[in-house]
């Protein structure tokens, strides 16, 4: 058991630092968008400052974000290795007696009516058993 059990830790580390390598990825290209649009306002403007003639601020545009490909391919190392904790917490989950629908009717449990998606349901609510 202490096989599988660190395999969920292990896979469950590296979904977090495949979340920062996405979410960096996108951070990046958004400070380097708003770094060019910046540039090209000034120039623009002819001026240094954000301030146009008589005092009033620049129109606001619409800032457009143009992602790399290594943002997808963080999003598809993120995707794998969030498979690869799923996987191994369903190995642990099957050593103790834990059926997927069990499994399910717990994640329902923790949705409003309102937050659960058009066509979902709750599932077999008597399979939730609060341990603690």
């Amino acid at each position: 058991m202490d096989g599988v059990l660190k395999k969920v830790m292990e896979e469950s580390g590296e979904v977090a630092l495949a979340a920062k390598d996405v979410e960096g990825w996108a951070t990046s290209s958004l400070a380097a968008a708003v770094a060019l649009q910046a540039a090209g306002d000034k120039a623009a403007d002819g001026q240094s400052g954000a301030l146009g003639q008589g005092g009033a601020a620049a129109e606001l545009q619409p800032l457009s974000v143009q992602l790399p490909p290594e943002y997808g391919e963080a999003v598809d190392h993120l995707r794998y290795e969030a498979a690869d904790v799923v996987y191994h917490l369903l190995v642990v989950l099957e050593r103790y007696g834990i059926s997927l629908d069990e499994f399910a009717a717990e994640l329902n449990m923790r949705m409003t009516d309102e937050e659960r998606p058009a066509g979902a349901v709750r599932l077999h609510g008597e399979y939730v058993r609060r341990g603690k």
